[in-house]
């Protein structure tokens, strides 16, 4: 099952790219734990030393596998929510339907692997924990633009019940094979959003609540904005304009790999544009913040 979604990915070479869609087609087949690099080598018919070169272990394969996925459904959410003829239901509803229809897509990989005991390292871990705070924090800042400051003191019980809805719906089409339109299941679930809002506004008191959520919740591309901001503002300093591609880039790959090295190097080119950006105080203390809080 070569899949679509590592098609045309601009950052990655076409060997790499061949070989991630040869271990997701071994994946969804036999399951992680069961897939040896030398069969998925065997599959490509190259030398497991090609892998190698590009892959240093299979986790690191499954991360990006996992990973580019991410990131090309970020990129497709990003265009539905800045199309001006979408109203923010609209909008929610496209990016809800794109979510559940990529589950539904790559059915095949996520059952076979579900069922498997995942002995993970730190660093796959870690990207699962942050994809998992991106998802709860997008929620939030979506049902809010849906339904406006009479849903903020229930917002974190809506993200909860709408991912816990969402959640069963898919384990029924998976587990049980049952067959459901995921343009009337979307629709579904955003009725049952309207009804938990108005319900939610009739108990004062909120089981959840934002002090409970304070520690590490911003999303990472929270950084990548940051970086944007500076850009456009610092148009006359050549140092800086020079410094925050290379940090971006480091940024980027930390993300992915959550190397020693990538760390080190952020920390100094962020020591660097410490010195140079004294007029930007808050975005400063804005990364120094977000930095502290993940590296």
């Amino acid at each position: 099952m070569a899949s679509p979604f590592f098609k045309g990915m601009m950052n990655m070479s076409e060997k790499k790219t061949i070989i991630l869609e040869g271990a997701m087609e071994l994946f969804s087949k036999k399951g992680f734990n069961q897939t040896s690099m030398q069969e998925i080598a065997d599959h490509l018919g190259i030398a497991k030393g090609s892998i190698y070169h590009y892959f240093k272990s299979k986790d690191q394969i499954l991360l990006e596998i996992i990973w580019h996925y991410y990131e090309v459904i970020s990129t497709k959410m990003k265009i539905i929510e800045e199309d001006p003829a979408l109203t923010e239901r609209q909008k929610f509803f496209e990016q809800l339907r794109l979510s559940l229809s990529v589950f539904v897509e790559n059915r095949e990989f996520i059952l076979v692997n579900m069922k498997e005991t995942f002995q993970f390292k730190t660093d796959i871990e870690a990207i699962f924990h942050r994809m998992r705070k991106e998802i709860m924090h997008w929620l939030e800042l979506k049902l809010l633009s849906v339904y406006g400051e009479k849903a903020r003191p229930y917002v974190y019980d809506l993200v909860v019940s709408l991912k816990g809805f969402a959640h069963e719906y898919m384990s029924l089409i998976f587990l049980d094979q049952i067959q459901v339109d995921i343009t009337r299941l979307t629709h579904h679930l955003l009725t049952q959003c309207d009804v938990l809002v108005e319900g939610y506004m009739k108990n004062e008191n909120p089981l959840l609540v934002k002090e409970m959520f304070q520690k590490n919740t911003f999303p990472l591309d929270e950084v990548e904005r940051i970086i944007q901001q500076l850009e456009s503002n610092c148009k006359e300093n050549e140092m800086v304009l020079e410094i925050l591609p290379i940090f971006e880039q480091e940024w980027k790959k930390w993300k992915v790999h959550q190397t020693n090295k990538s760390k080190i190097i952020l920390k100094s080119l962020f020591l660097h544009l410490m010195n140079e950006l004294n007029e930007q105080e808050k975005e400063v203390n804005e990364l120094k913040r977000m930095l502290d809080d993940v590296l």
